[in-house]
């Protein structure tokens, strides 16, 4: 009988995925157009509240890995558990040291992964992991 990933983790991880179609899309945006965006925002007022350019491809590349790991769930893939824990963990860390630290920024920042572990350790099974 084939096991079933169950509703927590299909509805977190698709969550997951449109949240990396709306950070891909902007990641890019503001990788190609932010000189542009930069100049507008400065012009309103607001100054340079675009990230730097390393900031975003870290933050591109982690996101990348979070979502490719994502679907690694859904194929149910050990591989994608370990790669979206490991990039939820450098996503945090990277947040931490490129904009501080923040107790409520870390806050929301586990919530999608403490449930994500909580659903995947309820089906631990269908990824391969022991009982035990």
């Amino acid at each position: 009988m084939e096991q079933k990933l169950g509703g927590g983790i299909i509805t977190i991880s698709v969550l997951t995925l449109v949240g990396f179609a709306f950070n891909l899309i902007s990641y890019l945006a503001m990788l190609i157009m932010g000189d542009s965006l930069n100049e507008m925002y400065s012009s309103m007022g607001l100054g340079n509240i675009i990230p730097s350019t390393s900031t975003l491809v870290v933050s591109l590349i982690l996101s990348i890995i979070i979502g490719v790991s994502t679907i690694l769930i859904l194929m149910k893939k050990s591989i994608g558990v370990y790669g979206y824990f490991i990039g939820e963990v450098l996503s945090i860390i990277s947040s931490i040291i490129f904009t501080g630290f923040s107790l409520f920024g870390l806050i929301i920042s586990l919530i999608f992964p403490v449930l994500m572990f909580i659903f995947i350790y309820k089906r631990k099974t269908v990824f391969g992991f022991s009982e035990n």
